[in-house]
């Protein structure tokens, strides 16, 4: 230690001789000791003669290992561009300063900034040289924080290839332009550097001062939204989405804005809001009224015309369900209240026509309601909207139809049974006669009077069925029992076709056993009609829970998709190029339908053109 501090006195009275006058080598190396820095001085020839109480400190090393090479056996090796540096500012008497890692006591490499300075005589001969190592991790840490996290900001940017992000300076000049903003406007990174931000707006913005006013909105409220068109260069235009915000450094030194293409999306809205003109006219112009059902609520929300149309008053409270109810006609609410249950509990469609009753006026009002479920809450509809229309001028028509259908075949039924009565007679006197061809001739007639027998017939249940005329008897019905007497018909008829019934076990049901018959019939009889003789008729039945289920298949023309959900409306027939369909009224299945849903059943269809049909309805067992 002694030679230590010997050779720390001799080097600080050089110094002292060097310029620092006034102050002892103990003064000096008290201030030495005394600051965070690494000190140390080198001879003229660049060896480390002193070092203060920090370099020993941090170094770990004893004053012998120091001396000599000094901090240079202590740098990183991948430092030693440092060294070379360094015996260049001895070559050339010069300030040296670099950035290097020195090792510390415990083995890790620190960041410092060295520097040695030449100290001067009089004469301006090196008499010697002062170093200093700051410590500079932190900063050099930071840095490269700084630095990684502006490559991975730089890269996220350029990889948003979805979003165009731009900066610009106080002025409006473009300073830095990404990948996505080079995909949006067209031009590359070098094209729009330089250029005023005006670049991307449509001529008409520009010369509205729009990118000017933006500027200002962003310095006057932190940010400006930009949702309008603009313009490529190719000078297509899009609709952009974005926003501009001011870039501080103590004050707004600039701006970046993000946008991103909504062009598709402003098209969908402006389509839709078409599409809620066209709607809203359409409404308007076939006076309808729209009406949306909260189910949970039990509340009707509705507009004017479906108000008026209900005989409710804009004025009163929201109604619910059972305040609709009152003011449907009671011979049409079982029917009304059924529909909707059966849209509430898995069909979701509500469909009914039904009559209202209005305040202070005596006739009723028909009105056709259709409404769907739009929305669910634990799996329970929660929702169902829908429209209302008046129909009480088509109602009167088709009743004045059906008035006239009704007196004619009315009409029609006594001269009819009068002709079919003599023309039997007329038969059995041929037969007596032996006049074969006569005979033939008045069997033909027969055959077309029984045709024409049938379809008064029709026509008359079609029009009871419309005017709710046709009265029902029920009672106890073994349905296996009578589709077997109803298949016997066919047989003794000799229908040519094989039938095949497969019963099921199904309980008794209460109907009428004559229209349920009448039903039975016009559907074999419909099978037989579109399906090839000797081919098999399939009826089944079996229990569906809460109902017995009947079904008539075939193995025929079948029924084109589009028809299917026609096919049991009043006078419909198929209309197909490629199949013969048997001539008609078309009014068997709708009354076989209209029996069914007096009954509280329900009548359906499957059908493949080409492989046939499968007609089936239900009777509740209650």
């Amino acid at each position: 230690m002694e030679s230590s501090q010997h050779q720390s006195r001799g080097s600080f009275e050089g110094m002292r001789g060097a310029g620092t006058s006034g102050l002892d080598a103990s003064h000096l190396k008290m201030l030495t000791d005394s600051v965070p820095q690494l000190i140390w001085e080198n001879n003229p020839s660049g060896e480390a003669i002193y070092f203060n109480k920090r370099w020993f400190e941090f170094s770990g090393l004893s004053y012998e290992d120091s001396l000599g090479a000094g901090w240079v056996m202590m740098a990183h090796p991948d430092d030693d561009k440092a060294s070379v540096k360094w015996r260049q500012s001895l070559n050339d008497k010069i300030l040296f300063e670099s950035e290097v890692r020195l090792r510390r006591y415990d083995g890790e490499y620190i960041w410092h900034l060295l520097r040695n300075t030449p100290l001067l005589d009089s004469n301006g001969e090196v008499v010697g040289w002062f170093g200093t190592a700051t410590d500079i991790q932190d900063q050099k840490q930071t840095a490269r924080l700084y630095h990684e996290t502006s490559e991975k900001l730089g890269a996220i940017l350029e990889a948003a290839i979805d979003f165009a992000i731009i900066t610009i300076d106080k002025q409006g000049y473009i300073i830095d332009w990404n990948s996505g903003a080079e995909q949006m406007f067209g031009y590359n990174r070098t094209e729009a550097i330089g250029q005023m931000i005006d670049l991307i707006f449509t001529p008409e913005d520009v010369q509205a001062g729009i990118p000017q006013l933006e500027i200002e909105k962003a310095n006057k409220t932190g940010e400006a939204l930009d949702e309008r068109w603009h313009l490529r260069k190719d000078h297509t235009r899009f609709f952009m989405s974005g926003v501009l915000k001011p870039i501080y450094h103590s004050s707004i030194n600039g701006y970046v804005k993000v946008a991103r293409e909504i062009t598709d999306r402003k098209l969908a809205e402006e389509a839709l809001f078409l599409s809620e003109q066209h709607k809203s006219l359409a409404v308007q112009s076939a006076q309808m009224g729209e009406w949306d059902y909260h189910v949970p609520e039990n509340i009707i929300e509705g507009d004017e015309q479906s108000s008026h149309l209900m005989g409710f008053k804009s004025i009163e409270k929201k109604p619910g369900l059972e305040d609709m109810f009152q003011r449907i006609h009671s011979e049409d609410l079982p029917m009304v209240k059924k529909s909707l249950t059966t849209a509430l509990t898995g069909l979701n469609i509500f469909h009914s026509e039904f009559r209202v009753h209005l305040p202070d006026i005596n006739e009723p009002r028909w009105v056709s309601v259709y409404g769907r479920v739009v929305a669910h809450v634990d799996e329970k509809p929660s929702r169902l909207i829908g429209v209302i229309y008046d129909i009480t001028t088509r109602k009167l028509l088709e009743k004045q139809k059906d008035d006239f259908i009704s007196i004619a075949s009315h009409e029609l039924k006594s001269p009819v049974t009068s002709i079919k009565a003599y023309s039997e007679l007329l038969q059995d006197a041929f037969d007596e006669q032996g006049e074969t061809d006569n005979s033939n001739l008045v069997r033909k007639l027969n055959t077309q009077v029984d045709r024409l027998i049938r379809l008064i017939y029709s026509l008359l249940d079609a029009s009871n069925l419309s005017g709710l005329s046709m009265k029902l008897k029920p009672e106890p019905v073994d349905l296996n029992r009578l589709i077997t007497d109803q298949l016997a018909g066919f047989e003794a008829g000799g229908a040519g076709h094989r039938f095949n019934f497969k019963p099921g076990h199904v309980s008794t049901v209460h109907a009428d056993p004559e229209r349920i018959g009448q039903v039975i019939v016009n559907l074999v009889t419909n099978a037989l009609k579109y399906s090839d003789a000797n081919q098999e008729i399939i009826i089944r039945t079996e229990d569906a829970l809460e109902a017995a289920k009947i079904t008539v298949q075939d193995f025929g023309v079948g029924i084109p998709p589009e028809a299917q959900a026609y096919i049991f409306d009043r006078y419909f027939r198929v209309q197909d190029e490629g199949i013969e369909f048997s001539q008609g009224l078309g009014l068997g299945l709708y009354i076989s339908a209209e029996i069914i849903r007096q009954h509280f059943g329900t009548i359906g269809v499957t059908s493949t053109p080409g492989k046939g049909s499968e007609f089936y309805f239900t009777l509740p067992y209650s």
